[in-house]
């Protein structure tokens, strides 16, 4: 199977799986994505739902290659992952108990 075909099949998979979440997906024609903490700007982010509020999966894709926001796709993917299934490092990140690089890490060994 063809790369644009894998490509096409994870971007399926990920977008069924933001709507059983209730999870936005968008890849943004923008070249960095608003973090909310400032004016800092990412190349992607997930933001867990709420009960008031959709979550968010967004990836910034203007101006780059398909085999780098892929990338960056599967990262946020992991971490919607590591919300759903109550993944302890990722919850005691958010408590404040575990390292941000501590939790990227697993991360990106994960979305490899």
């Amino acid at each position: 199977m063809s790369d644009a075909k894998n490509i096409a099949r994870f971007l399926k998979h990920i977008r069924a799986q933001c709507r059983k979440l209730d999870v936005v997906f968008r890849l943004s024609k923008s070249e960095g994505i608003n973090s909310g903490d400032g004016d800092e700007r990412l190349r992607g982010i997930f933001i867990s739902p709420t009960t008031e509020n959709y979550g968010s999966l967004r990836v910034a894709v203007k101006n780059r290659r398909v085999s780098e926001w892929i990338v960056d796709v599967a990262h946020e993917y992991v971490h919607m992952m590591q919300w759903f299934r109550g993944d302890r490092l990722y919850e005691d990140h958010f408590r404040g108990d575990v390292s941000y690089a501590k939790l990227e890490a697993a991360t990106e060994k994960e979305a490899q």
